[in-house]
């Protein structure tokens, strides 16, 4: 979720006096929502991403009220939320409302939605691959076509090119595995390979069907058909076929519904609502307790820094704490690339995937790093005023908002990335102190 949408939650449901039941479709409207669990995040996200539009009869007054109210919105990251372990899970209070139980060793969402979307995803890949099929007996039940099934190589050749087409379009660009779970990625990854197969034996029909024509027309004409002219090309069909998808697809008009096509298939895998979710979960919801070299290393940086008065490991939702958690998060993750901390939490195998999240995502490492010098310079000037002004606090809140946020968006594309199983994620978040 974007910095400023988490500012105006928390402006709306934690700094007013009085609270009033949200606008319906509003952005806190469906926050409340979604706490109560009438919607699930998957719904969530979608209705905070779509394109408001205008009922008739309403004025432009109303318009602009709606859009002032949900400007006006604002959450906290650095607030604390009352959490205790319960078999394995977090119970949180979600801004202050009835307690709420999160599992962030889960790769799926909050509520039901991913595991729709999976049996979904399922059905409608089972249906393709089954059309697929169906389409290849029927072709080769033909007595016609039965010599051209034992030339096995050119199918063999243009379904493997067809696939490998398939992964590098679907993963463009590279930061789409890090954006979901092992399985939506893949299942998208399926979902998208078997609209290009289906294209591909449409292709393959059309130009059979084709090359009959020909024959007829040169007959109508006067001329001799030739046989084994035909056979001949009919041989090489398939990758014909094949060649003419992956070059089609330059052409503009074809290439807009390729990309449309690939963005249906990455909505199923949820590319990157997933990593958005667990970021957010991270970011919000996770007890941080850093192991002991983290916790000396946090505290010589705040003590020396700013001042022993700024340190407090406790989540006890003081300005304190969400400076600390905000350099812990920073130094897990971050520190180690732009200022040469020891890297805790990989291994040998773990390592080049962290090289590769750190250099995928060149620009948000920049702007973590522009954002902590921020984040240390307010903390500096607010500690170090005898009686600080009310616009010193709010910008090092903001500065601890943003911070955790980025830095949580990055640990959540890097655990997606190197962890296949629901276990192994909670593993390595356990691993790193995120609880």
């Amino acid at each position: 979720m974007p910095p400023d949408e988490l500012n105006s939650l928390r402006q709306y449901f934690l700094e007013r006096p009085s609270v009033a039941i949200p606008t319906p479709n509003s952005l806190p409207g469906n926050f409340l929502a979604y706490v109560e669990r009438t919607i699930d995040w998957d719904e969530f996200w979608r209705r905070r991403t779509a394109p408001p539009i205008a009922r008739a009869g309403e004025g432009a007054a109303n318009a602009s009220a709606q859009a002032l109210s949900e400007a006006s919105l604002s959450l906290a990251v650095y607030e604390p939320v009352p959490k205790q372990k319960l078999d394995g899970r977090i119970s949180v209070d979600v801004l202050g409302g009835p307690a709420e139980h999160v599992s962030l060793s889960e790769g799926r969402s909050l509520g039901s939605g991913s595991r729709n979307w999976v049996i979904i995803l399922a059905g409608i890949t089972l249906a393709v691959l089954a059309t697929i099929a169906n389409t290849l007996i029927w072709v080769f039940h033909m007595g016609e076509w039965i010599p051209y099934a034992a030339h096995g190589g050119e199918w063999i050749f243009s379904a493997l090119m067809l696939i490998v087409v398939a992964w590098a379009r679907f993963n463009s660009p590279p930061t789409n595995r890090s954006g979901t779970t092992f399985a939506l990625f893949y299942f998208g990854v399926v979902s998208y390979s078997a609209l290009l197969m289906s294209f591909w034996l449409f292709v393959i029909i059309a130009l059979w069907q084709s090359s009959i024509s020909f024959d007829k027309a040169a007959l109508w004409l006067g001329g001799a058909a030739n046989p084994a002219a035909q056979e001949e090309m009919n041989l090489y069909v398939p990758l014909v076929a094949a060649f003419v998808i992956v070059v089609a697809a330059n052409l503009p008009w074809l290439r807009r519904v390729d990309n449309a096509a690939r963005e249906v298939c990455m909505n199923l895998a949820a590319i990157p609502r997933e990593a958005d979710r667990l970021a957010f979960e991270l970011a919000q919801t996770a007890d941080f307790q850093p192991k002991s070299e983290l916790r000396a290393r946090v505290t010589k940086i705040v003590t020396e820094s700013i001042g022993p008065q700024a340190l407090n490991f406790e989540p006890d939702g003081t300005v304190e704490a969400g400076l600390t958690r905000a350099v812990g998060l920073y130094s897990l993750f971050v520190g180690p690339n732009s200022q040469g901390m020891k890297l805790e939490f990989a291994n040998a195998r773990t390592r080049a995937a962290y090289a590769r999240i750190i250099q995928l995502n060149k620009t948000t490492v920049a702007q973590v790093d522009a954002r902590y010098e921020e984040l240390m310079q307010a903390a500096e000037a607010y500690f170090r005023t005898p009686h600080p002004p009310r616009e010193l606090k709010e910008a090092l809140k903001r500065s601890i908002i943003e911070v955790s946020q980025l830095t949580c968006s990055l640990i959540a594309g890097y655990v997606l990335y190197c962890n296949v199983t629901a276990n192994a994620r909670h593993q390595q978040l356990s691993n790193m102190g995120l609880l």
